[in-house]
């Protein structure tokens, strides 16, 4: 009987050796969780750069529009865009172009104006302003 006894202690502490050496996470549970850690981060990383390229596209779109505007005053009032070309050359490419259209006797004038930004150049902004009858 005393055999027996010391058999079962030495089954039950055997048992609790073993559950005590189990109880940490395999290998493979460790490498799969990092798996997914990565894919997680380099999917939110993706969407973070899309979103940082749209709003950088978005600010240079409202830059441009108010670009467009000073412009236009500037033209209107002064009849020279120097002093916006000036103020903003160093984010803005600008190309003046003349256009003459129509026949001998309604011949028009056209000033016409593309700015690109130099950051980003799918940005651009096209102004057409009317100079008046060719002479």
């Amino acid at each position: 009987m005393a055999n027996l006894v010391g058999l079962t202690m030495l089954q039950t502490s055997q048992a609790r050796l073993s559950e005590t050496t189990r109880s940490g996470f395999t290998l493979v549970e460790v490498l799969i969780a990092l798996l997914l850690a990565i894919i997680l981060v380099s999917v939110t990383a993706s969407t973070l750069s899309v979103t940082l390229r749209a709003e950088d596209s978005l600010h240079l779109q409202e830059s441009g529009e108010r670009l467009i505007q000073t412009l236009q005053t500037d033209l209107y009032l002064s009849g020279s865009a120097s002093n916006s070309i000036a103020r903003f050359s160093d984010d803005w490419l600008f190309v003046a172009t003349r256009i003459e259209m129509g026949g001998v006797t309604n011949r028009r004038v056209w000033d016409t104006w593309e700015i690109t930004a130099k950051t980003l150049p799918s940005v651009q902004w096209r102004l057409a302003l009317n100079a008046g009858a060719a002479k």
